[in-house]
C-alpha cells in the first residue's frame, strides 16, 4: 500500500500500474486464505487464480494448489505444485502441499518423501505432523514415534499437541493410542475444546461407526460444553437424526448451519430431516442449497451429497415433476457409481437397516475428514499456526465475525487498488482494460471513492453507453456541480435513446454547453427527438453564432433537416464546405434538403460535386439519377441507376426507379425483374406493387397482375385506415392511371 501511495505521488502511470497490480494480487491471496480457512474451497480457488493474473508469484501457485486440494481436484492441485517445484526445488511450502496431495491419493511413500524434503528445507511443526500422519497411515509407527517425541519436546502447547496426535492416530485406526493421547491432553487441559467430541468419534470408530450409548453420551457432553462448535453441534444433530428424532435433530443442525453456513453438511441433513418430517418445501430448499455449496466436489464426505439427489428425485416424483426427478436420479446414480469405484461401500437404500448403517458411516466419517481438510489448510497456509487453535477458531461465531470483518477490509483494499490501476490505464488511453478493472472493483466494493465516476467515463470512451449511464447517474445525483460527469451522462443517455432524461440532464448546463459544441448539438438533438422544436431551434441558433468545425456544422445541418428547416440545412452545409471544400457528405446533405425544397437543378449540382469527391458514393449516385429523372434527363439517369445496381443489386429504390422508368418506356419484360426485386426488398412500399401489376398486365400475366393489384389495394387501404371496397376486375387500371408515383 505504501508503494502504491508513493507511485501515485510520483504521478507516473507505469509505476502506479505496477504497484496497484501487486497490491491487488496480495489482497486476492489474503482473501483466498480466508476463504480456505472458512472451508469455501471454490471461492479460494477463484481468488488465488485471479491473483496470479496480477502477479505470477510461486507462493500463489502453492496456495492455489492447496485450494484445489480442498476442493477435491487433486490432479489440478498436483499440476500447480509440480510446476512450482520444477522452477524452484527448494520451495518448502510446495513440498509440504505436494505431500498432502500424495497423502490424499494414498501414496504414502511419496507423501513421506515430500514432507521430509519440506522439513529439511525449513523445519516446522506442520511438516513434522504431516510426516507422522503418513507414517501412521502406512503402518510405520516405530519410525513415527521418533518424530512424535521431538514434536512433544518442542511444543509450546503440549495439550494441543497430544490432541493433534490423537487425531492422527484415530485417522490411522490406532484407536488405543488415540484414546491415550486424548486422555493425556485432557489431563494437561481439562477444558480442552472438543475433547468429548473426539472421544465420541473414537467410540464410533471402535464399533465400525455404529452409534453406541457411549458415543451418544460424549456428543451430548460436547454440545453442552461448547454451543458454538460446529462439529459438536453437527454430531449431536446426526445422533438425533439417525434415532429418527427429527424434531430433536433440527435445533442442533440449525445451530451447526448458523456457525458454518458455507458448509453443505448441515444443509443436507436439515433437508433430509425436513423431508422425513413431511415439510417438502423446506426439504427442497435445504437440499438444493447443499448441492449448490458442494459445487463440483461430489466426493466430499464420502459422496454424501448423493443423498440430496436421491431425496430430491423422490420429492420431484411425488410432485409429478418428471424431468427434474429424472435428472436428480441420474446424478444420484453417477455419484453412487463413483463412490463404489473408490470403495466397497454398502449400497444405499438397500433396506431400512442397511441404509441407516450406510448413512451413518458416510456422515460420521465426514466429520474427521472435514477436520483433516482444515488441518491441512492451516498447516499449509502458515506452518507456524498452532493448528488446533486454527481449527477450533474456525467453528466459533467470533472467528467468523473476524473473518467477515477482515474480508470486508481486504475487499475495500482490493477495490481501491483496482480503481487506481484502471485510472492509470485510462491515462494511457487503455480504456477497455481500465473499464474491466473498474467493473471488477465495483463487484468488490462499489462505494470506493471516485470509482463510479471513473467507471462511467471509461465506459463512455469505449462506447458502452448503457454502463456509462448506469454508473454516472448516482455520481451526478450526489454532486450536482460536476458538469463533466453531467455532460458525459447526458451524451450517454442520448446514445441509449433516453432522450427525455438526456434533455433533463443537459438543462442545468445552460449556455455553458455552447462551449462544447458537440454537447450543445446532442442537447438540441435530444429536444428534436422529443418534438420540442422551439427549444431546439433556440439552442441551435445560439450555437451557430460560435466558431464551429465542419463536422459540427454537418451535425447541426442534419438537426435542422430533422425539424424540416431545409433552408437552414443548406446554409449550414455550405458553411462547412467553405471551411473544408473536400468535406464528404456536406454536398450530399445539402442536396437532400434541396430535393425536399423542390429545387432539383441545385440538388443535381451538389450531388455532382459530392461524386467528384467520392465517386464510390452509391447514395449520391442514386439521388443524382432521381433528380435527373425529375428533369427528364432520362438517358443519364438510367445509366446512373444501372451503375448503382451494379455495385449494390439490393438497392430497393434504384430497382424501383429503374423498373418504373423502363415500364414507362414500354419495356415491361425488362422492368419486371427490377420491380420484383424492389417488391422483395420493400414489400410494404405501395407504389412498387402498383407498378408491378401494371408491368405484369402489359406482359399478359393476368394472375400475377391481379395478385399485385390486390396487395396494392390492401396496403393503400391500411395506410388510409379505411374499409376495403369489394374487389372488381381492372379496378387498379381504371382508378390509378394518373398515380403520380
Amino acid at each position: 500500500m505504501q508503494a502504491l501511495v508513493s507511485a501515485k505521488q510520483s504521478g507516473e502511470a507505469p509505476g502506479i500500474i505496477h504497484a496497484s497490480r501487486n497490491l491487488a494480487a496480495m489482497a486476492l491471496v489474503q482473501i483466498g486464505d480466508l476463504e480456505a480457512l472458512r472451508g469455501s474451497a471454490n471461492a479460494a480457488v477463484e481468488s488465488y487464480r485471479r491473483s496470479l493474473q496480477f502477479e505470477d508469484a510461486p507462493n500463489s501457485h502453492v496456495t492455489l494448489a492447496l485450494a484445489y486440494q480442498l476442493a477435491g481436484d487433486l490432479d489440478a492441485a498436483m499440476s500447480d505444485v509440480a510446476n512450482v517445484l520444477v522452477a524452484d526445488p527448494h520451495n518448502a511450502d510446495a513440498w509440504l502441499v505436494q505431500g498432502q496431495i500424495w497423502s490424499k491419493k494414498r501414496d504414502y511413500p511419496r507423501a513421506a518423501e515430500s514432507f521430509t524434503r519440506s522439513s529439511q528445507l525449513r523445519p516446522a511443526p506442520g511438516a513434522d505432523a504431516s510426516r507422522v500422519a503418513v507414517l501412521l497411515q502406512s503402518k510405520q509407527r516405530n519410525e513415527a514415534m521418533g518424530i512424535i517425541s521431538a514434536l512433544l519436546r518442542t511444543s509450546n502447547d503440549r495439550a494441543a499437541s497430544h490432541a493433534l496426535l490423537s487425531d492422527l492416530y484415530r485417522d490411522a485406526n490406532y484407536l488405543d493410542n488415540a484414546e491415550h493421547e486424548l486422555s493425556e491432553a485432557l489431563r494437561l487441559d481439562p477444558a480442552l475444546p472438543r475433547a468429548h467430541y473426539r472421544l465420541g468419534l473414537i467410540s464410533l470408530a471402535r464399533h465400525e461407526w455404529v452409534l453406541t450409548p457411549e458415543s451418544r453420551d460424549h456428543f451430548a457432553k460436547a454440545s453442552a460444553l461448547d454451543s458454538q462448535d460446529f462439529f459438536s453441534q453437527f454430531a449431536l444433530g446426526l445422533v438425533q437424526f439417525f434415532d429418527q428424532q427429527y424434531s430433536g435433530a433440527e435445533p442442533y443442525l440449525k445451530a451447526a448451519r448458523e456457525i458454518a453456513p458455507e458448509w453443505p453438511e448441515s444443509w443436507l441433513y436439515l433437508g433430509l430431516t425436513a423431508y422425513a418430517s413431511g415439510d417438502k418445501n423446506a426439504a427442497s430448499e435445504d437440499l438444493q442449497k447443499a448441492i449448490e455449496l458442494t459445487g463440483g466436489n461430489g466426493a466430499r464426505g464420502n459422496f454424501q451429497i448423493r443423498r440430496a439427489y436421491y431425496t430430491l428425485g423422490r420429492l420431484y416424483s411425488e410432485q409429478e415433476r418428471k424431468s427434474e426427478a429424472a435428472d436428480a436420479v441420474h446424478r444420484f446414480r453417477e455419484l453412487q457409481g463413483e463412490m463404489l469405484l473408490k470403495s466397497a461401500s454398502i449400497p444405499e437404500m438397500a433396506g431400512s437397516g442397511m441404509a441407516q448403517m450406510a448413512a451413518s458411516t458416510a456422515a460420521f466419517r465426514a466429520l474427521p475428514q472435514l477436520e483433516a481438510d482444515l488441518r491441512d489448510v492451516a498447516i499449509a497456509l502458515d506452518s507456524g499456526h498452532k493448528w488446533p487453535e486454527a481449527v477450533t477458531s474456525h467453528a466459533t461465531q467470533e472467528a467468523r465475525r473476524r473473518y467477515e470483518k477482515r474480508r470486508v477490509e481486504l475487499a475495500s483494499i482490493l477495490a481501491a487498488a483496482l480503481n487506481d490501476l484502471g485510472a492509470a490505464e485510462a491515462r494511457q488511453e487503455q480504456f477497455s482494460q481500465a473499464l474491466a478493472h473498474f467493473q471488477e472493483a465495483e463487484r468488490w466494493h462499489a462505494d470506493t471513492p471516485g470509482l463510479m465516476r471513473n467507471l462511467g467515463m471509461a465506459a463512455a470512451r469505449v462506447s458502452d453507453y448503457g454502463t456509462a449511464a448506469r454508473a454516472l447517474r448516482p455520481v451526478v445525483a450526489q454532486n450536482l456541480d460536476d458538469n463533466i460527469a453531467r455532460s458525459m451522462l447526458g451524451m450517454s443517455l442520448f446514445a441509449t435513446n433516453e432522450f427525455a432524461e438526456a434533455a433533463q440532464t443537459f438543462s442545468p448546463l445552460g449556455d455553458s454547453a455552447l462551449d462544447r459544441p458537440e454537447l450543445a448539438y446532442t442537447w438540441a438533438a435530444s429536444l428534436v427527438k422529443l418534438n420540442r422544436y422551439a427549444e431546439a431551434r433556440g439552442l441551435l441558433e445560439k450555437l451557430e453564432t460560435r466558431q464551429l468545425s465542419p463536422e459540427t456544422l454537418i451535425l447541426v445541418a442534419q438537426t435542422w433537416s430533422q425539424m424540416g428547416d431545409y433552408a437552414r440545412t443548406v446554409v449550414a452545409c455550405r458553411k462547412a464546405v467553405q471551411q473544408d471544400p473536400k468535406h464528404l457528405r456536406a454536398h450530399y446533405i445539402a442536396a437532400l434538403a434541396l430535393i425536399r425544397q423542390d429545387r432539383p437543378v441545385e440538388a443535381a449540382a451538389e450531388l455532382r460535386q459530392e461524386l467528384q469527391l467520392n465517386p464510390e458514393d452509391v447514395e449520391a449516385e442514386y439521388h443524382l439519377a432521381f433528380v435527373l429523372l425529375q428533369q427528364s434527363q432520362t438517358d443519364e439517369a438510367l445509366r446512373l441507376l444501372r451503375s448503382v445496381l451494379a455495385r449494390d443489386p439490393e438497392h430497393a429504390e434504384a430497382n424501383y426507379e429503374l423498373g418504373k422508368q423502363l415500364l414507362s418506356n414500354h419495356d415491361p419484360q425488362d422492368a419486371i425483374g427490377y420491380l420484383e426485386a424492389a417488391a422483395r426488398l420493400k414489400p410494404g412500399f405501395e407504389p412498387v406493387h402498383y407498378q408491378l401489376q401494371a408491368a405484369y398486365r402489359s406482359a399478359g400475366r393476368k394472375e400475377d397482375a391481379d395478385r399485385e393489384a390486390k396487395l396494392y389495394r390492401e396496403l393503400k387501404a391500411k395506410s388510409r385506415n379505411i374499409t376495403l371496397p369489394p374487389p372488381r376486375a381492372q379496378q387498379v387500371e381504371e382508378t390509378e392511371s394518373s398515380n403520380p408515383n
